[in-house]
């Protein structure tokens, strides 16, 4: 979380040694697994400051920008439009893993 390409929102670049890295593609997915598995790491590593970091891109995710739109009928919630290359990676595939890996942190948020 202190290295020089980790974005203070949270949501990780797809690729954090692009030379290019502040116009390259970001990975909601990414961020919904390391916040996930920080809470984890606090059930028995006691380290405030890894859920204090999963709360904060928690909040990142809920807003408008990477909350899909209740008038868009899916079963999915988060935008992944702005993430990943689709050309490049099962779209679906990718809109499954975060909306489970949202899931999962909003679940062992509640613990």
């Amino acid at each position: 979380m202190k290295h020089k390409n980790w974005p203070y929102e949270g949501i990780l670049f797809w690729d954090f040694y692009d030379p290019e890295i502040l116009n390259t593609l970001k990975d909601v997915s990414a961020a919904t697994v390391v916040a996930s598995a920080l809470v984890e790491v606090t059930s028995f590593a006691n380290k405030n400051l890894y859920l204090d970091y999963a709360k904060h891109v928690l909040k990142t995710l809920m807003s408008n920008e990477h909350i899909l739109s209740a008038t868009i009928k899916t079963t999915f919630i988060l935008n992944i439009v702005r993430t990943i290359d689709q050309k490049k990676m099962g779209w679906m595939y990718q809109l499954f893993m975060q909306t489970f890996n949202y899931l999962e942190l909003l679940l062992r948020l509640k613990k």
